[in-house]
């Protein structure tokens, strides 16, 4: 049986950022000067770059990148990005890798998030557990969502925010919260 979460506290949190620090720094500035070298998704090249760094880094499994590459780049995602519409997720993560159609919902997320990180919540397996492990124990009650509700984009994010408000973490970011279920996932 799984033991019970500790209620997420500011110090908690805190104390997981630095977890995070230590075992990312490199990794996240990286990125960080990627894509603030290529910000934009208009050149195929840029976006190439980009989708090989996220999927390295992160081990998301797209094994086709040009055509993932030329995927983005035809979906002309930079006035949405701009407006962080959650939509532009889905329109990326829907993808037809040499013909099958994939649904790559954890690089989406990534790579939207690196555009943008205080607006896009990064999903994957990890933080997944997390959240349905602290919506599962229940003695909070901070949200009422459904287990597949975490892989609809816009429920996401607003499960993530409901999280942080309820355990009154509004003060930090998005990102540090990502940071925080996966750092608390992994145990560290």
């Amino acid at each position: 049986m799984d033991t019970a979460l500790p209620t997420p506290t500011p110090e908690l949190v805190r104390a997981n950022l630095e977890k995070f620090e230590q075992q990312g720094i490199v990794t996240e500035a990286a990125l960080h000067q990627l894509v603030a070298t290529f910000p934009l998704n208009e050149r195929l090249e840029d976006i190439l770059l980009k989708v090989v760094a996220i999927n390295s880094i992160y081990g998301t499994n797209i094994f086709a990148f040009e055509e993932a590459a030329r995927h983005i780049h035809s979906l002309g995602i930079d006035e949405a990005l701009s407006r962080a519409d959650p939509s532009v997720v889905h329109r990326i993560a829907q993808m037809t890798i040499r013909g099958k159609p994939r649904n790559n919902y954890s690089f989406a997320t990534k790579y939207c998030s690196w555009h943008k990180p205080h607006e896009y919540p990064i999903y994957d397996n990890l933080v997944d557990e997390q959240l349905w492990r602290y919506r599962t124990q229940d003695r909070d009650g901070f949200s009422d969502f459904r287990h597949p509700d975490l892989r609809d984009y816009p429920k996401f994010k607003e499960i993530i925010q409901k999280f942080a408000y309820r355990y009154g973490l509004t003060d930090f970011s998005i990102r540090d919260i990502d940071k925080f279920l996966w750092i608390q996932a992994k145990g560290l």
